[in-house]
């Protein structure tokens, strides 16, 4: 059996308790028990615990108002990021890990009737965890996913990889080791503690010395905290968090301010480990790349291409999953510098040479590190300030293909500052590697983030007047180029729009001439109305630099007018409906939006606060209370009067989660958007989100833009068009909810115009008539008083006057006689 000195409290010591405490959601408070009863209740369990000849020093949390007398009673803790003790070997990682590098740990819950020591003090008694959770929440299926989120947020951030025990034999409680099928290395169960109030919970640390001993867990469950089910049940998953973080060796801390969830009482209004905590499990157990310390384990960042930057270190919210407010944890990292001497490898490949900005960054604060031990603030000191991006002095190495030559180094910011290397030219295509290293100045490890961003200043460049957006059909075209030279100039000779006229065509390179304004200028002839165009434009610079508009992508304009028929922010009531329905809750509102783990907490616009969401609780309400379940829900917009477009594109802003629970990523939840132009209504499917996967941004949550055409459907637009927002969850486990915001439906037409070079007078064909309106064209050379945009009649290259250049193309046009 394990000696009563492994037992850890939840504040710090062998013990590690766990106290009622004030509610963040909906300011809620646990009962204040009767102070002189309480003073005595707590005597007793100390003195019963003092009584051991092994017993060690015990640390207590407790509920707000508790009198400093019986805080005394127990009362020990330490600075913040201070470690008691750290994993050995486990059961998955029987050789163990060395400090700051992952392991892996299991976990399981005993069955119930497996005798629980009183550890704490309390009566020795047998576990009913199973019994109580089942009780309260219905199912085990649905206490166990709670159990899993909080071992799994504890994955999200450090290194420490979780597998879930379904199997647990009951052998001895707090004395047997972790085995692969038969339990787990960190046990869970309960029994009566205390009662309502005050002790919550408590917990061992590991114990490296007998082979992963540590990490058990013991609940009260005759404490009625537990059957608040607030936030997704948050006081449920904060306490298991709360006291795995004794299980992984970590101290209370202090002061209590409702910001830490190693704080010695539980807090409610953040969901799961903050930064000091994500800063302690990294500096234990390495952060989410490790092992990446040399070249030969570098992480892969990936291929870096002219558009995005390669960036790791978001600075307020470490996991994907978790994409809500209440989920962020504001500056925070997945990646640090953990014990003196860590280095850092990443790696990165390139495909053409590239000129590139490289930033590390430090991510922290400053933060009040007292000890507990002064008679205010629940016996929490205050006043003694640190910095968490005071701690390591960083630099960074770029090292090239060979893994060993120096591209770039960069050590010049003092501690605190984060380090540049600005317009680095990477010379040759391949694999490059970023190697982030540093001075360690203080105890405690330092979170970074870094950035590698392609340079876009070679050139500055952009298509003008809309015609990435719609082109005018004619004979002669005109799409115009701004480039304003950044670190190079534009080489015009080498520098082209490249254009095709149909989805399974080539692209053929279209010559760009200067404009006497210092734009420069492509023409396309023949467009017709309704012509299928695409094309991008490459820019070459004077120094080798590549430029592509759009960036990795093509501009599929339309050809003809674009009318805006519907641009709606859902800031007034514009007749959308919602209905018929067959969804049990979570019915498409209006409304502006009250946030949860799943739905978000302020709709898309930039000025305005509503938007359709499914389902709209009161603050603080559970994500699963009023999310969309047992069926669809479908939002129908007003009638559109579309008949006089040829094509319709539509825009919108939509927000999709189904991630949030045990239930995530079923095949039953997806969000489907439909057009339909006939009446009664046949739905036509433009765009399917879901049930997806963690790696898929569209069904984590978030606000995420989509546009489609009618035309890829197809519909074709007619005078009775509507479009349709259709979400359905048909399993009670999963949290599905969805949001829609700033749809934008605009009508694409033709305008007539001619469309052929060379039928000067708009015969459909090219003959002598035309001829003769050339050659007084071709006389005059320039195009009279006109301004330079304006149409001359034979200036079919749009240069502004009529020479031998435009000869050349009414002749190829003369041959062919007949219009295309």
């Amino acid at each position: 059996m394990r000696t009563p000195s492994a037992v850890a409290a939840l504040l710090v010591g062998q013990f590690a308790w766990v106290i009622g405490c004030p509610i963040a959601l909906g300011q809620l408070r646990q009962p204040e028990p009767d102070k002189a009863e309480s003073l005595g209740q707590h005597e007793r369990m100390a003195d019963r615990r003092r009584s051991s000849p092994a017993v060690g020093s015990l640390a207590t949390c407790f509920a707000d108002g508790t009198s400093d007398v019986v805080i005394e009673t127990f009362r020990h803790a330490s600075a913040r990021f201070n470690n008691n003790s750290r994993w050995g070997p486990t059961s998955y990682t029987p050789a163990g890990s060395a400090f700051g590098q992952p392991l892996t740990i299991s976990y399981s819950i005993i069955p119930d009737g497996t005798q629980v020591s009183g550890f704490n003090g309390e009566p020795d008694a047998p576990s009913n965890l199973r019994a109580v959770l089942a009780g309260i929440y219905g199912s085990e299926s649905a206490w166990l996913a709670h159990v899993h989120s909080a071992f799994n947020r504890w994955g999200q951030v450090c290194g420490v990889k979780y597998v879930y025990e379904p199997n647990d034999d009951g052998a001895e409680f707090a004395g047997a080791l972790g085995v692969p099928g038969v339990r787990g290395d960190c046990r869970i169960g309960g029994h009566r503690i205390d009662g309502n109030g005050n002790a919550l919970a408590y917990n061992f640390y590991p114990e490296p010395g007998d082979s992963g001993f540590g990490g058990d867990m013991v609940i009260d469950t005759s404490d009625n905290f537990f059957n608040n089910l607030a936030g997704n049940s948050v006081l449920l998953r904060n306490v298991l968090g709360h006291e795995h973080g004794h299980g992984l060796g970590m101290n209370h801390v202090c002061p209590i301010q409702g910001s830490r969830l190693m704080e010695p009482i539980i807090a409610t209004n953040f969901d799961g480990p903050r930064q000091d905590e994500v800063r302690q499990a990294q500096y234990l157990y390495g952060d989410l790349f490790e092992p990446n310390d040399d070249a030969l384990h570098a992480a892969d960042l990936g291929v870096l291409s002219e558009c995005l930057p390669l960036a790791i270190g978001d600075q307020s919210v470490v996991s994907p999953l978790n994409p809500t407010a209440l989920n962020s944890i504001p500056f925070c990292s997945p990646a640090s510098l953990g014990a003196f001497g860590d280095v850092d490898f990443f790696f990165f490949t390139i495909e053409t040479p590239r000129r590139v900005d490289i930033r590390v960054s430090p991510a922290g604060h400053p933060y009040d590190n007292s000890t507990q031990g002064c008679a205010e603030q629940a016996s929490c000191c205050s006043g003694e300030i640190d910095d968490s991006e005071q701690q390591w002095d960083l630099a960074f190495d770029l090292i090239g293909p060979d893994a060993t030559t120096v591209v770039a180094t960069a050590n010049g910011t003092p501690l605190g500052g984060g380090e540049f290397a600005n317009d680095v030219l990477l010379t040759a295509p391949g694999t490059y590697f970023l190697r982030v290293r540093g001075s360690a100045l203080r105890f405690g490890s330092q979170m970074y983030s870094l950035e590698i961003t392609p340079r876009p200043a070679a050139l500055l460049a952009e298509v003008l007047d809309g015609r990435d957006l719609a082109l005018p059909p004619g004979p002669s075209v005109a799409i115009d180029i701004r480039c304003d030279p950044g670190m190079e100039h534009l080489d015009l000779g080498q520098s082209r729009l490249f254009l095709r006229r149909s989805a399974a065509g080539d692209f053929v390179p279209v010559p760009l001439n200067p404009k006497p304004d210092g734009d420069f200028r492509a023409v396309l002839f023949d467009v017709p109305c309704g012509a299928l165009l695409n094309y991008y434009v490459e820019l070459k610079g004077s120094g080798g630099t590549t430029v592509r508009l759009p960036c990795a992508s093509i501009y599929s304009p339309h050809v003809g007018t674009r009318t805006e028929v519907l641009k709606d922010d859902f800031e007034i009531d514009r007749g959308w409906m919602v209905g018929a329905d067959t969804a049990t809750s979570g019915n498409w509102v209006r409304a502006i939006p009250v946030g949860t783990q799943a739905q978000p907490t302020h709709d898309h616009s930039l000025v305005g606060t509503r938007c359709f969401v499914t389902g709209n609780g009161p603050p603080g309400e559970a994500p699963g209370g009023n999310d969309v379940d047992g069926g669809y829900t479908q939002l129908v917009s007003p009638l559109l009067n579309l008949a006089a477009f040829s094509d319709v594109e539509v825009s919108y802003w939509r927000w999709f989660s189904n991630s949030t629970s045990s239930g995530a990523y079923v095949d039953t939840a997806q969000f489907d958007v439909n057009a339909s132009n006939t009446s009664p209504f046949f739905w036509r499917r433009a765009e399917t989100i879901g049930p997806g996967s963690a790696t898929d941004t569209d069904v984590n949550g978030g606000w995420r833009f989509h546009s489609f055409r009618f035309s890829s459907i197809p519909v074709v637009p007619s005078a009775t068009t509507r479009l349709r927002y259709y979400v359905i969850d048909g399993l009670e486990p999963s949290i599905v909810e969805g949001a829609i915001d700033d749809v934008t439906v605009v009508g694409l037409s033709c305008n007539s115009a001619n469309t052929c070079v060379g039928d000067l007078d708009s015969s459909h064909t090219v003959d002598d008539s035309d001829f003769v309106l050339f050659v007084g064209a071709y006389n005059e050379l320039l195009c009279p008083l006109a301004p330079f945009d304006s149409p001359c009649p034979g200036d079919f290259n749009l240069d502004h006057q009529v020479d031998d250049a435009d000869f050349l193309f009414f002749v190829a046009a003369y041959d062919r006689l007949v219009c295309p």
